[in-house]
């Protein structure tokens, strides 16, 4: 199976897939070919032959690129990022690690205003 590895961002590394990533990808799926795009131009290349789908975002429009799609993935939280309709049997996979980041995201910000750090005044705090 071909997949098709498209995860860039202009300006937010982390939002990157490494060379590292990449090569473990590969080592975990050894009967199937990545192939890494690091350019749009490139995904859309690889489109046409692509079983499979990495990306962060995919709109039903490329849908008529993809013949042999059968599965998108994404690390996006958002089900807006992929937007192919309903009426397809193709498989989509969003991220779920994201409830226990937004979780801790919710508490520090919490404990930040509770202890002043945030504008709160001591009053708020005091008996």
């Amino acid at each position: 199976m071909l997949i098709a590895v498209y995860l860039t961002h202009p300006t937010i590394s982390c939002w990157q897939i490494t060379s590292e990533q990449v090569a473990r990808l590969c080592r975990s799926l050894p009967d199937d070919t990545i192939t890494h795009c690091a350019t749009e131009t490139e995904f859309l290349q690889a489109l046409p032959r692509a079983e499979g789908v990495l990306t962060w975002e995919f709109g039903r429009q490329r849908l008529k690129q993809a013949p042999e799609l059968r599965w998108i993935a994404t690390p996006a939280a958002g089900h807006e990022w992929i937007d192919i309709g309903s009426d397809t049997t193709i498989g989509v996979f969003h991220g779920s690690y994201h409830g226990e980041l937004i979780g801790e995201t919710v508490l520090c910000n919490a404990f930040y205003r509770l202890l002043g750090y945030g504008g709160v005044s001591s009053e708020f705090l005091s008996d």
